[in-house]
């Protein structure tokens, strides 16, 4: 099985804004998987995909 890594400060806390549990754990798992941080566009892309599933729940 493959190593993973640990979260970055940073991607931890664009996690946290998520209040979709399944959702916050599936992207969680996603950057775990890759070997680097996430970089800046990726993470901007994440903040908005967890923004669109915010709006639904609210």
């Amino acid at each position: 099985m493959m190593k993973m890594r640990e979260l970055e400060k940073f991607e931890i806390s664009v996690l946290n804004l998520c209040k979709d549990d399944k959702l916050r754990e599936k992207l969680r798992n996603k950057m775990l998987k890759s070997k680097e941080p996430t970089d800046p566009f990726q993470l901007k892309k994440i903040e908005n995909k967890i923004e669109k599933a915010n709006k639904k729940i609210s």
